[in-house]
């Protein structure tokens, strides 16, 4: 058999309700309130939601590879959480253009922890990567989570 290990994902829709931390910035962002972020230089990464889809679904697609036991599969760039709290910022801005909030840092001592992974094996193999980066990722999840609160089918998230 043949294991696929998968790197942290984001994305999807926020009505989930959020678990990941990406999801619970933009929600906490897009309701004017200010972030903290500890320490900001861990870095870590994300694969949107799609890209794993798809990647998964690469692997039925493909009939002449010699499966190896396992697999990475993962977007093999990772971000700062401070990087990601400013383009959470920056998009939200985009959406509320009269809001801006401010990203704290607690801990600044900055312990650098590395959280991702090599897929380069699953790249080669089946011959693919991902599509989306980041700020895809978040802008996808910010524009769907506006559409929804426009047309009222957010007010649970909105009002936890």
């Amino acid at each position: 058999g043949t294991s696929i290990r998968l790197c942290s994902l984001a994305g999807g829709n926020l009505e989930d309700p959020p678990i990941d931390f990406i999801s619970k910035m933009i929600l906490q962002v897009s309701n004017g309130k200010d972030i903290t972020v500890n320490g900001g230089s861990q870095r870590m990464e994300r694969m949107d939601v799609r890209d794993a889809a798809d990647g998964v679904l690469q692997i039925l697609r493909t009939d002449n590879v010699k499966l190896k036991s396992f697999y990475n599969l993962g977007t093999d760039v990772t971000y700062t959480i401070w990087y990601i709290a400013e383009e959470i910022v920056d998009i939200v801005a985009k959406y509320k253009k009269d809001q801006r909030v401010n990203i704290n840092r607690t801990d600044k001592s900055n312990k650098e922890f590395n959280f991702g992974m090599n897929s380069q094996l699953f790249y080669n193999d089946f011959n693919w990567k991902p599509t989306y980066d980041l700020s895809n990722t978040i802008e996808n999840l910010i524009e769907s989570h506006f559409k929804n609160v426009a047309y009222g089918s957010n007010e649970r998230v909105m009002s936890k």
